[in-house]
């Protein structure tokens, strides 16, 4: 007997877990509607949420609640695909309080990705970012922000110059929401407290 047989012996009703998808939007209380913005050549599947699943081939995905609240967004690319978010500060950035997700060879570029994400308060370390060449402003203007995660920039292809404007967006938000420490790593290390 496993563990499993034992509590299902015991009268357990267990339903999998199905974890973490590619990404994974938690909105803010008020959302209404949502509009997701990508960049390339895409085939991905949408759970909104709030039991509508749908596929796109599309950049442009927008769905719209019969109630207003708070739904965890999760997408899902095709085998063999890729996926780039690009809201750029527009779409329904502001309405993302919370992403997370498991990421991986198929998230390809991280540019402008969440720029503009006033509501943003966390970005999760689960997502698997070492496939991903450019985080160029990819949280800028997310002034809400209260965590910062390490990221893996190993494939980054990007000068030193973002690693300057990286530094400088991670002072602004350390300078409104004190965090403990930062540490970037990459071609040089750099710790900011």
């Amino acid at each position: 007997y496993t563990a499993y047989d034992n509590l299902v012996a015991k009268g357990w009703t267990i339903s999998e877990n199905p974890g973490l998808a590619f990404l994974e939007y938690t909105t803010t209380p008020s959302t209404s509607s949502f509009e997701l913005i990508s960049n390339g050549t895409v085939d991905y599947e949408v759970d909104w949420g709030d039991g509508t699943v749908q596929s796109y081939t599309t950049n442009n995905a927008t769905h719209t609640y019969s109630t207003a609240g708070e739904y965890v967004i999760k997408i899902t690319p095709a085998a063999g695909s890729t996926y780039q978010p690009s809201f750029n500060t527009s779409g329904s950035v502001s309405n993302i309080a919370e992403i997370d997700g498991t990421g991986g060879s198929q998230l390809i570029n991280l540019t402008n990705a969440f720029r503009g994400g006033s509501n943003i308060t966390s970005f999760s370390g689960n997502i698997d970012t070492s496939n991903v060449p450019s985080f160029n402003s990819f949280l800028r203007e997310c002034d809400t922000l209260e965590t910062m995660p390490f990221f893996d920039a190993s494939k980054r292809q990007e000068c030193m110059a973002e690693t300057q404007e990286t530094i400088s967006m991670l002072e602004e938000v350390l300078t409104d929401h004190p965090l403990h420490s930062v540490i970037i790593g990459g071609d040089f290390n750099t710790e900011i407290k």
